[in-house]
C-alpha cells in the first residue's frame, strides 16, 4: 500500500469515521468501521466481532462491537479500502499476494476474484528472455519473474484459482528445472532453486516435474493421469 493511500485510509478509519458502530483492533491501532458494510462484504469477517457491551443502548465511544485481527496494519487497512466504496481500489503486484490471502481467510469473494483476474493478466505480460535462443525446447525467465511466477502459482494452488494455476503451470513447464546458466550479466536460475518452489508440497512439485517431461515429449496439455488417458 503506497504512502498516500495509507495516510488516506488512516485518516478515514482512525478519525473521520468516529460515528461508526464497530472497531477493528490490529496491534495498537483501532479502525472505526460499520457493521452493515462489513456484513454485506463478508459474513465471515462480521463473525469476528464481539457484540456491543450494552446491546440495548445505541452505539457510542465505549459501546461498539470489537474484532481483534492479526496481521500487518497496512495489509488490514488495504483490505478495508476494498470493502468501502469511497476508496479507489487497485490490485497490483505490490498488494495482490497479501490481499488474496486475506480475501480467502475472510471469504471476500469479490476481492478474491479481483486478485485472480490480476494474476491472470500479469501472467500474460510475463515475457521470457526472447534474445536468448530456445535451448532444448526450454525458454528462460529471469530470476525476478521466476520468483513472482512461482509465488503466484503457490497462491493460486492454495486458493483454488483454477485458471490462474493453469496459466502459471503453462509457463513453469517451459523453464529449465535443474540447469543453472549464465547469460551476459545474469545468472539464470532453475525452477528448483526458487525459494517458493521449495516450499511447495512434494506432490505439487512432482506435478510440475511431470508436466515438464510431458512438455518435452510434446504431450503436455494432451494427456493427464486420469484413467481414460492411461
Amino acid at each position: 500500500m503506497d504512502e498516500g493511500r495509507l495516510k488516506e485510509a488512516k485518516r478515514f478509519f482512525m478519525g473521520e469515521n468516529m460515528k461508526s458502530d464497530a472497531v477493528i483492533e490490529v496491534e495498537a491501532h483501532e479502525f472505526q468501521v460499520d457493521m452493515n458494510i462489513i456484513s454485506l462484504a463478508s459474513s465471515t469477517l462480521a463473525n469476528e466481532f464481539q457484540p456491543h457491551p450494552d446491546p440495548i443502548s445505541p452505539p457510542g465511544e465505549t459501546n461498539k462491537a470489537v474484532a481483534k485481527l492479526v496481521g500487518p496494519v497496512d495489509h488490514i487497512l488495504d483490505m478495508l479500502t476494498f470493502i468501502y466504496p469511497n476508496f479507489g481500489n487497485v490490485v497490483n503486484k505490490h498488494n495482490v499476494e497479501y490481499l488474496l490471502q486475506l480475501a480467502v481467510k475472510y471469504k471476500l469473494l469479490f476481492l478474491q476474484e479481483a486478485c485472480g483476474k490480476y494474476i491472470v493478466e500479469a501472467l500474460s505480460r510475463m515475457q521470457c528472455m526472447c534474445d536468448l535462443p530456445a535451448y532444448r525446447k526450454m525458454q528462460w525467465y529471469d530470476r525476478p519473474i521466476m520468483e513472482r511466477l512461482v509465488r503466484y502459482f503457490a497462491l493460486a494452488h492454495q486458493t483454488d484459482l483454477v485458471e490462474a494455476r493453469k496459466r502459471c503451470m503453462d509457463k513453469l513447464v517451459i523453464h529449465p528445472y535443474s540447469e543453472q546458466r549464465k547469460y551476459k550479466d545474469k545468472i539464470l536460475v532453475p525452477t528448483r532453486n526458487i525459494a517458493a518452489f521449495k516450499q511447495l508440497d512434494p506432490t505439487t512439485r512432482g506435478e510440475i516435474e511431470r508436466n515438464r517431461v510431458l512438455y518435452l515429449e510434446g504431450t503436455y496439455g494432451k494427456v493427464t493421469d486420469k484413467v481414460e488417458d492411461l
